[in-house]
């Protein structure tokens, strides 16, 4: 079954109990009219991104319309259309930097907005997520309420992403850190093909009838209406060919003659011709006085109308019959294919070309490439395309050719296929199976017994994919690619892709673990190993075997899963990742996690109680168990209760060696200020990175903090910005004066008056200087010294600097006070501002100068 997620644009009214209170809310009365509901969307397990912005107004959680009796989510539409249309016109200021294919999104977003227009009448959205709240034990309405607060978490990066002006924000949405999700930047996401830009995700919902013109008849002729019913062509036309379907033009019948119609109605070619066609690529066939040609959509003759007969084979190939000879022609006229004495010519059409097959009287078929050069005489049984090059099957027997008819690999060969995924052909002869690149010739010689691509393997970075190689009922793996490689020769029972640069091996019916140039990095002992598909938040996978399962880490380096990290996986869909049997292993190791949260709850109320002793066994029992969180609390206690800094650092190094993230970011700390070890600022900045890659905020925080400030010796302001936004926008870190600052510094202004506004506004000293520091100079905002005045008389209290600035405004001649410049000249003097003694020297040869 697909698991799906349905968005619906309703009208009717109907009260729904909400918790406590009574709120009104639109409803759906289903019509057969498509007056009342409006789907717009039919999208497998998500609502995409881009159409979060839809639920931007207050959601409330009722019954669905159509499934189940929990769980549906509502909002009101119009504050949605809003913010949906306003995200699409930042898309559209910022196309250069986020489109691959400009064209293509200005005509979906134009397809978008246009249909919004005509159908989005309604005043409510509803999002049924039913289908795939059913994948999951937990109810429906608390599935609801999280996916709420996950939208409303996007739509607020979002909006401060527009709101900064700012592209590059767009990344922090929490869509982009779940586990499991495929795209990793806004871009990868809005150019992803099947999306086209939101169109796709709209057509999903679409019952075929879009177009809304339908054909009506009257007696025995024929009009055209639109989807209420209007009149557009009166019922004059014997035939209407090509609504609801035609984009542009469609073919009309008039007093047994063919002319065009547009979508208004207008007859924009009139009814003169014996018969016609539908436009493609801009032509349309006709036939005109018994004679076959082709038209503009102005109605001219781009190709006159002289020939027997004709069809169109391509967009750049016309055949045409003159005096009982069949030839080929452009739409110029050129000839392409001799006039020859043939019954007709077809067009087949492959991935990558078109080819030509002429069948002559007595049914014999001679073929032609894409570029008319002869490829083939007889009956073939398939030809199939790779790239610029031809696989012909007959008789049982396979040949490639380029496209220019020349043969490549001949008639010794029983099969030939184009694999994709390795970007090359498997080719079997009598002798066994090879591998062969058109361009490169044979990869692998014809002695294998099987070739295939390595299963659910992503290419790598430089473009290398996998191939499992048999020979001798062993697997090997291939590496191909520009450096095309055994990575292992054939001796292993199988491989699976873990991640990039992992792979898993089977020797023995057991699994060990390898990377991409084939180096072991564990013996095979598990049962299985599973990477989650790349996204397993602990380590780089989970070996599974018969006494528990281990997390596999970097640097060879294998630890012990935990009870609490296992009932972790278990809440996060475990059949769409796990087998049957790891599930089942996964609930063996979670068993002691439930009495392990009991024991370190009950230490932390001991704790909280100054009962240390007590809170220190219980935290104990409570790691042995299986919650490694209760070693940081261990040494929580020892840094802040006993000023235990060593023994603090020992428990911390213990919990973040068993994946504990709070561990790892006060191991960082410790090594970033010398707690309990020595200071290792390389050592901080890995550990906080590795807490970081678990989504942990603060890590972000104390990554930005020691890129920000000079102490540390490792100044990178890109680096701090990165991590600086990344805290502010997943929880709100008072950090929007840095990231003000550093703006400033790269000479970003107005998004330096952004986020020194907002830090303003929370009453932040250092913001409310900097920020009149750019009233005053008109960098980012216009100058205005009354505003920059008021900033700094309320910043200068904790932010001594001010003073210099408030003298700079009080020597200034609209706002000239020698007593004010006076005073705030001596407090900055008295605070020993940075470079006050130059100030001080200037302002007293002026002072002289006026007196």
């Amino acid at each position: 079954m697909s698991h799906r997620m349905y968005l619906y644009n309703l009208s009717g009214t109907e009260v729904i109990a909400n918790e406590s209170e009574e709120t009104t809310m639109p409803l759906a009365s289903y019509g057969v009219n498509n007056k009342d509901v409006r789907m717009m969307m039919e999208w497998k397990y998500e609502l995409p991104l881009l159409f979060h912005p839809l639920f931007n107004g207050s959601m409330t959680i009722a019954p669905p319309v159509y499934n189940g009796n929990e769980g549906g989510i509502y909002a009101p539409a119009a504050p949605g259309i809003e913010a949906f249309r306003t995200l699409y016109d930042f898309i559209e200021k910022h196309q250069n930097t986020l489109i691959d294919d400009i064209a293509a999104f200005q005509e979906a977003k134009t397809k978008i907005f246009t249909w919004f227009s005509r159908k989005v009448i309604h005043p409510t959205f509803h999002l049924d997520a039913w289908d795939v709240f059913n994948m999951s034990d937990e109810e429906h309405d608390t599935q609801a309420e999280e996916l709420i607060a996950f939208i409303h978490a996007n739509n607020k990066a979002l909006v401060a992403a527009i709101v900064a002006d700012n592209p590059v924000l767009l990344d922090t949405c929490p869509y982009f850190q779940e586990p499991g999700n495929y795209f990793k930047t806004f871009r990868q996401l809005l150019n992803e093909p099947s999306y086209q830009f939101g169109w796709s995700i709209l057509a999903s919902g679409m019952s075929g009838d879009e177009d809304e013109l339908q054909v009506f008849s009257e007696g025995e002729l024929k009009g055209l209406k639109d989807a209420d019913g209007n009149e557009i062509v009166a019922a004059i036309y014997e035939e209407i060919y090509g609504y609801p379907y035609c984009v542009d033009l469609a073919v009309v019948m008039r007093g047994g003659k063919a002319g065009y119609i547009d979508r208004s109605g207008r007859e924009v070619i009139p009814c003169v011709f014996d018969d016609a066609y539908d436009f493609e690529d801009g032509y349309a066939a006709v036939v005109s006085n018994g004679r076959f040609g082709l038209i503009d959509t102005t109605g001219n003759f781009k190709l006159p109308a002289i020939y027997d007969d004709g069809h169109v084979l391509s967009s750049t190939a016309i055949a045409v019959q003159q005096d009982s000879l069949w030839g080929i022609i452009d739409i110029d006229g050129q000839l392409l294919l001799p006039f020859q004495h043939v019954k007709e010519i077809i067009a087949e059409q492959t991935y990558a070309f078109t080819y030509y097959k002429l069948v002559g009287h007595q049914q014999e078929e001679s073929w032609y490439t894409h570029a008319f050069k002869p490829l083939v005489n007889g009956p073939v049984s398939t030809i199939a395309c790779f790239g610029a090059y031809y696989i012909i099957t007959k008789d049982d027997r396979a040949t490639l050719m380029d496209a220019q008819g020349n043969v490549l690999l001949g008639e010794d060969y029983l099969h030939i296929r184009a694999e994709e995924q390795l970007n090359a052909l498997i080719v079997q002869s009598a002798a066994g199976t090879g591998l062969y690149i058109p361009e490169k010739g044979w990869i692998l010689p014809c002695m294998y017994e099987a070739i295939f691509p390595l299963e659910d393997a992503n290419p790598e970075e430089d473009g290398t994919v996998y191939a499992v190689v048999k020979e001798n009922k062993k697997a090997g793996l291939f590496a191909v690619g520009a450096n095309s490689r055994w990575i292992k020769a054939p001796g292993y029972q199988q491989f699976r892709w873990l991640k990039k640069d992992l792979l898993a091996y089977q020797e023995n019916k057991l699994w060990g673990c390898m990377d991409a140039t084939g180096h072991l990095l564990t013996d095979a002992t598990y049962t299985s190993i599973n990477s989650k598909f790349g996204y397993l938040l602990y380590g780089l996978a989970l070996g599974f075997h018969n006494d528990g399962i281990d997390v596999l880490e970097e640097d060879e380096i294998i630890r012990d899963f935990q009870s609490v990290e296992a009932q972790n996986e278990l809440n996060d869909y475990p059949q769409a990742c796990y087998s049957k049997k790891e599930i089942q292993q996964l609930k063996q190791l979670a068993k002691s996690a439930e009495k392990a949260l009991a024991y370190f709850e009950e230490a932390q109320a001991y704790k909280e109680q100054q009962q240390y002793k007590k809170a220190m066994d219980l935290f104990r029992h409570s790691a042995e168990l299986g919650n490694p969180a209760a070693l940081t609390s261990v040494g929580h206690t020892y840094e802040v209760v006993y000023n235990d800094l060593g023994k603090a650092f020992a428990y911390y190094w213990q919990a973040a060696q068993r994946g504990e993230v709070y561990a790892m970011c006060n191991l960082g700390l410790a090594y970033q200020y010398g707690r309990g070890t020595a200071m290792d600022i390389p050592a901080a900045i890995g550990w906080f990175q590795k807490a970081a890659d678990l989504k942990h905020v603060d890590a972000h925080l104390y990554l930005g903090d020691i890129y920000y400030h000079s102490t540390f010796n490792v100044v990178d302001y890109d680096k701090a910005l990165f991590h600086y936004s990344k805290a502010y926008l997943l929880q709100e870190q008072p950090v929007a004066d840095a990231i003000g600052h550093i703006h400033e510094i790269k000479q970003d202004y107005e998004q330096a008056v952004y986020y020194y506004r907002v830090a303003a506004d929370s009453g932040n000293a250092f913001a409310k200087w900097r920020l009149a520091c750019l009233y005053m100079d008109g960098n980012g905002v216009e100058t205005d010294l009354e505003k920059a005045l008021q900033l700094l008389h309320e910043a200068v209290a904790e932010q001594a600097e001010a003073h210099l600035d408030l003298v700079a405004i009080y020597m200034s001649a609209d706002y000239y006070d020698e007593e004010k410049a006076g005073m705030h000249l001596a407090a900055a003097e008295n605070a020993e501002v940075p470079d006050v003694a130059t100030y001080k020297a200037r302002y007293e040869i002026l002072w002289k100068g006026r007196r």
